[in-house]
């Protein structure tokens, strides 16, 4: 019985969010008011694809809006999760993650990387045996520790910028100094300025601990990334 509901779950569902009439009612009435506000509903269109794996299509299917954003500031996607299965997912907010991400490549190749990226706008569309809904919609509540994940977030990143490093900080890093030093003589248009310091780097790690293979590597890796002639006075240099 229940199988056969979900069979004719799915058909129907689409039938109606599909519907451009009541697909604004429904943006209309379930989209937060910043959101809709910045929406342009006339502009409204069904994007053809689907983000749902091969095997979880008998429980769920979905449908992804597109919509230009007023001023003519770019487009939002509202992607829609309609769930007919009777056990509620834990992992939602995951998978919506991973939806979100498949929604914004496929746009970046549609139409370059060199925009900025849109808006996914995500609703799940819920009628379960299990009521209320028992799980969080809320990412940062599937992680371990929470208020790290707050302070972290998805797709954020603390930059190490060696470009903007200068030599002295490096030079307090103990064994670490050696592999930014070495990163960032590969890139420096001046690599014999940079030899004294690649020097004290090495001693500085091997006087913290550096295994001698790894330093013996770093020096291969410059073999390999700048010209012999760069490389021979610090050989030398080292030899002393």
């Amino acid at each position: 019985m229940a199988d056969k509901i979900i069979k004719q779950h799915d058909p129907l569902a689409r039938k109606f969010l599909t519907d451009i009439d009541v697909a604004k009612e429904f943006l209309q009435i379930h989209l937060v008011p910043e959101i809709l506000a910045k929406c342009d509903l006339d502009t409204l269109v069904i994007e053809p694809t689907s983000y749902i794996e091969d095997d979880l299509k008998l429980h769920c299917s979905d449908v992804v809006y597109k919509i230009s954003l007023k001023n003519g500031s770019g487009h939002a996607y509202i992607y829609t999760l309609v769930e007919h299965q009777s056990n509620p997912d834990k992992l939602m907010p995951f998978r919506i993650v991973k939806y979100q991400m498949a929604i914004i490549q496929n746009h970046i190749d549609t139409y370059g990387a060199s925009k900025p990226l849109p808006i996914v706008v995500p609703l799940v569309f819920y009628n379960g045996t299990r009521s209320p809904y028992p799980y969080s919609s809320n990412i940062g509540d599937l992680f371990d520790d929470k208020e790290l994940y707050n302070t972290i977030g998805l797709g954020n990143f603390k930059l190490i910028d060696l470009t903007q490093m200068e030599v002295t900080e490096i030079l307090k890093h103990g064994k670490v100094a050696v592999l930014e030093m070495l990163q960032k003589a590969v890139q420096v248009r001046d690599f014999k300025a940079l030899i004294e310091t690649i020097v004290d780097a090495l001693k500085l790690g091997l006087e913290h601990g550096l295994k001698q293979s790894l330093a013996d590597s770093g020096i291969y890796y410059l073999f390999g990334a700048r010209e012999y002639e760069e490389i021979k006075p610090l050989v030398e240099r080292i030899k002393q």
